[in-house]
């Protein structure tokens, strides 16, 4: 008897995480696939925004060394490293920069309320 995927929900937002560090890293998907030794339509179905696929650790780790990245990236709401934040930053036009940049500071100066 075949189960519901009770985790479905957290699978298409480790694969939302995967295309975005694939995508700020410049690597296609193509790219990523040749890497890591695995089928371009196995990284199109983890990433696809409705995906069914669940996804193995060992898969995991595959990518996360494919993308350079500590594995934790796809759990952690939080991760975010600073060459992530440099390589977003190369990616904005440089209109657009000094405007990130104001808002980081602002945010980095924000104190919560009590």
């Amino acid at each position: 008897m075949r189960r519901p995927k009770k985790y479905i929900e957290q699978y298409r937002e480790i694969g939302r995480k995967i295309a975005f560090y694939r995508t700020i890293r410049g690597l296609s998907q193509e790219a990523l696939a040749e890497k890591i030794e695995v089928s371009v339509s196995h990284i199109s179905k983890i990433e696809a925004p409705q995906a069914n696929t669940s996804v193995s650790v060992d898969m995991l780790y595959l990518i996360a060394e494919g993308l350079g990245i500590d594995i934790a990236a796809f759990f952690n709401q939080d991760y975010l490293n600073k060459s992530d934040i440099t390589l977003l930053l190369q990616e904005c036009p440089p209109e657009r920069r000094k405007l990130l940049l104001d808002v980081a500071k602002l945010i980095a100066k924000h104190e919560e309320a009590p």
